[in-house]
């Protein structure tokens, strides 16, 4: 059976011993917007429904798609360049040990000249500073790859508390669309409707007879939750009692709560 609430003012009405109070979800829970932004989507038609990640507050988020999909290609363009530069790098590898090993054969040749001997060991070290230029480019790319990845994700953060998902009984949003919200502005609500609560203002001589409530001419199983006293305009003494009862039918209606002698 689906759970409606109902709107109505908040009441306490004390009548001799017979309370009339609206009976309201156990707690609510205040969803506030995480980033500024304007409202694109606002699920109103939702209210009074059991969610499970569902988006029920949207924010303008074009920019941050354009932004997330062009890092997307930057990065896949970096990743093929970095594979390439690998490949590159056992290619010079191997270029520069055959020009080592050919520079070191004939060093120690006296058949050999000098010029000889010294144009193999410039091909020996320009081959050897390709490699190392090789292994720096790699390493450049593997930074600028790290700092994508790191965009990537805080765009994606981004997108994420643009998309507001509610899991749980959604009670109330809001705002609508087109309205403008700064972080900390409260977007919608949900329920803890597992159990009700109603709060009631009792005289000194109705706080002792707790354990005789009667809801609706009948019985329930009533839990005290807290007793605070206060004190109205007129400086009478009174106790704020809040109770905790089964979960009804309907929230937000006005029940008869009755306190027997």
């Amino acid at each position: 059976m689906q759970i409606i609430f109902l709107v109505g003012l908040v009441v306490s009405i004390l009548s001799g011993r017979v309370h009339i109070v609206k009976i309201e979800p156990y707690e609510m829970f205040e969803i506030k917007a995480p980033v500024a932004g304007r409202v694109e989507e606002s699920k109103t038609e939702l209210e009074g429904k059991r969610l499970k990640g569902v988006v029920v507050v949207k924010l303008e988020d074009r920019l941050d798609r354009l932004k997330l999909s062009s890092l997307k290609k930057r990065l896949l363009s970096l990743e093929k360049r970095l594979k390439i530069t690998s490949e590159k790098i056992k290619t010079a590898q191997r270029v520069m040990e055959i020009k080592r090993d050919n520079f070191y054969r004939i060093k120690p040749l006296r058949s050999k000249s000098l010029v000889e001997k010294e144009r193999k060991e410039v091909e020996f070290l320009n081959a050897k500073t390709s490699l190392l230029n090789l292994k720096e480019l790699y390493q450049n790319l593997k930074s600028q790859i790290a700092t994508l990845e790191y965009e990537i994700q805080t765009t994606k953060d981004r997108l994420e508390k643009k998309n507001l998902k509610a899991t749980g009984y959604l009670y109330r949003v809001k705002v609508k669309k087109g309205d403008f919200v700064t972080a900390g502005k409260p977007l919608y609500t949900l329920a803890d409707i597992s159990k009700g609560k109603i709060t009631l203002y009792l005289e000194p001589k109705e706080i002792n007879r707790l354990d005789s409530i009667l809801i609706e001419g009948k019985k329930e199983k009533v839990k005290i939750e807290s007793v605070d006293i206060i004190s109205d305009p007129t400086y009478l003494t009174l106790y704020r009692v809040k109770l905790t009862l089964p979960a009804p039918n309907y929230f937000g209606k006005l029940i008869k709560v009755e306190i027997k002698e």
